[in-house]
């Protein structure tokens, strides 16, 4: 009989020892992943979590991969080419004893900053540009130094419009001038350029288009109106262009010295040139000397 019990006794004991070691299993989803937050690029994360091979993995999105590799849960997102933030639900299940673990992925969007236009004019006298931009950042206006642009703005986020209006100046430069500003995200570096062109309209305009000398020649005057420097270019060596002062306002005497007409010569002519130092405009003059009063 006490046989008996003690072989009793000893398999109520393994039978404890074995229930016991039944419930010892403690599943690798018995813990907790805080939330994730991925940039728009490519990119995954790995936890370490112990042997998932019991256990079924599945993320809510096409763009957010979920999967067991070795002892490891991998998470894998795919670049955000849209300007909004996504986001998706992993889910985790232990077939084993039925553990669940479950958390959020949040993928941020793609920064962008967009104008309507890359170039835009601006009349010689300036006023007001209105940029238009659309941007899901916080972006600023950097000037890079033009002194004569002034810039006021409102600054947004999400992928809404919002306007820049540049001030710009008279231009009183003598040419036609460009800058290049950056509209950029100060935390990532994003930039739009935008090229501001000013038109100048110059003008060199003398007071008459024939000038007659007398034999003797000497010092003549004639009277010029530009808003640009301007200069006399003569391919005659015997006219040669004089100082230049100015009279008024946009108003310039300009002085030209005439050699005396050679001995044997009833008269001569030529044509010179009167225009701006930058080539762009210039007004020929015809200058005649005779042995006769003009």
């Amino acid at each position: 009989m006490k046989r008996i019990l003690s072989i009793q006794l000893f398999l109520a004991l393994c039978g404890i020892a074995l229930f016991s070691s039944c419930n010892s299993y403690k599943s690798p989803l018995d813990t907790k992943i805080d939330d994730i937050v991925f940039n728009s690029f490519n990119n995954f994360t790995v936890y370490r979590l112990g042997d998932l091979s019991n256990c079924r993995i599945e993320s809510s999105e096409d763009w957010c991969h979920a999967y067991s590799r070795k002892d490891s849960l991998v998470v894998a997102v795919e670049q955000n080419y849209s300007y909004d933030d996504r986001t998706a639900l992993v889910n985790a299940t232990d077939d084993e004893d039925g553990t669940k673990l479950s958390f959020k992925v949040t993928q941020l969007h793609r920064n962008a900053i967009f104008t309507d236009s890359l170039t835009y004019n601006v009349a010689e006298e300036g006023g007001i540009v209105t940029i238009l931009v659309w941007s899901n950042v916080d972006y600023s206006v950097d000037l890079r130094g033009t002194e004569w642009i002034s810039v006021s703005q409102n600054a947004t986020r999400g992928l809404e419009n919002t306007t820049i209006n540049l001030l710009i100046a008279k231009n009183e430069s003598g040419d036609e001038r460009e800058a290049e500003i950056g509209i950029t995200d100060p935390e990532t570096g994003l930039t739009q350029e935008v090229t501001i062109r000013q038109d100048f309209y110059g003008y060199v305009i003398p007071d008459r288009d024939y000038l007659e000398v007398d034999k003797a020649g000497g010092e003549v005057a004639f009277t010029v109106k530009a808003n640009i420097p301007f200069k006399v270019e003569s391919a005659y060596s015997w006219v040669k262009a004089g100082p230049q002062t100015k009279t008024a306002t946009n108003t310039y005497s300009q002085t030209l010295q005439i050699e005396p007409l050679p001995e044997g010569y009833a008269n001569r002519r030529c044509v010179i040139y009167v225009g701006s130092t930058n080539n762009k405009i210039y007004n020929m003059l015809t200058i005649s000397q005779s042995g006769q009063q003009p």
